[in-house]
């Protein structure tokens, strides 16, 4: 026979347990359903996000795309899908899928939230400019659309991010033809380093739009990489250009906008 001592001790160690777990607020099980609502809400906001900027480049997706870019399987980007046609946020054409007017909207949502938090990363921390896109992509979901407005208010309601792209207004507009005022011509750009000359990056300039400029950034090009011409094609065009330990051919337009400091040294 059990002593009644150790079984009562047992009885409460085992009701602690299930309260735990069933608590309303900070039980386990509460504490799953949350983070499953927030994964769900996750990939609804980067799905829309990638349709957005596939949308800008004039490119169709297929789902296996948005499996790749969010890191799922095809058939939870599928049923991710199917979720967004029904909520009249995405619709399909055969195999590709397009935003809907609502869909874009909530997209370019998304999109200032990202390109406000990497202004507020450049202005006013000590985030390193590789960073802030990462640092961006994982806050961007943390942020109300209250918090948003409240942080374009404190950075003074800016026009473009750090990297020259523009911001998308609070009621979700975006002016594709803006070009960040860069003042006088650039004094030198990565078309000028010499062989084997080291240089480090100024900014890109407002000639770099859409998806030259974000594949540029998406090489790691961003203020305060450094860059070493390397190798020259017999023509003199393209350059490979050793970035961010990856070798990567760039033509002599590609690389007259990027903006770089003074003279460089010998690599």
């Amino acid at each position: 026979m059990i002593a009644p001592g150790p079984a009562l001790l047992v009885f409460a160690l085992l009701l602690l347990g299930a309260a735990g777990i069933a608590w309303p607020v900070h039980g386990l099980a509460a504490r799953f359903r949350r983070a499953r609502r927030d994964a769900r809400r996750i990939g609804v906001e980067d799905t829309l996000k990638y349709l957005y900027h596939r949308e800008a480049e004039g490119l169709a997706v297929h789902a296996d795309a948005i499996a790749g870019a969010l890191g799922v399987r095809p058939t939870a980007a599928r049923d991710l899908l199917e979720r967004l046609g029904a909520a009249g946020l995405v619709t399909s054409a055969g195999v590709t899928h397009a935003l809907t007017d609502r869909g874009r909207q909530e997209a370019l949502r998304v999109v200032r939230t990202h390109r406000l938090l990497e202004q507020y990363l450049a202005d006013r921390t000590g985030v390193a400019p590789d960073e802030w896109h990462t640092f961006a992509e994982d806050a961007e979901h943390d942020l109300t659309p209250e918090e948003a407005e409240a942080l374009a208010a404190r950075l003074g309601q800016p026009r473009f991010d750090p990297h020259g792209e523009p911001i998308p207004t609070a009621d979700g507009t975006l002016p594709v033809t803006a070009i960040r005022p860069d003042g006088p011509p650039p004094e030198r750009t990565l078309a000028d380093a010499a062989p084997g000359e080291t240089v480090r990056v100024r900014r890109l300039t407002g000639e770099c739009r859409g998806p030259q400029r974000r594949r540029l950034l998406d090489l790691g090009v961003v203020p305060g990489t450094t860059i070493t011409a390397e190798l020259s094609s017999p023509g003199g065009d393209p350059v490979a250009y050793r970035i961010r330990g990856a070798l990567i051919a760039l033509r002599r337009q590609q690389a007259a906008w990027i903006e770089i400091d003074g003279p460089g040294r010998a690599a």
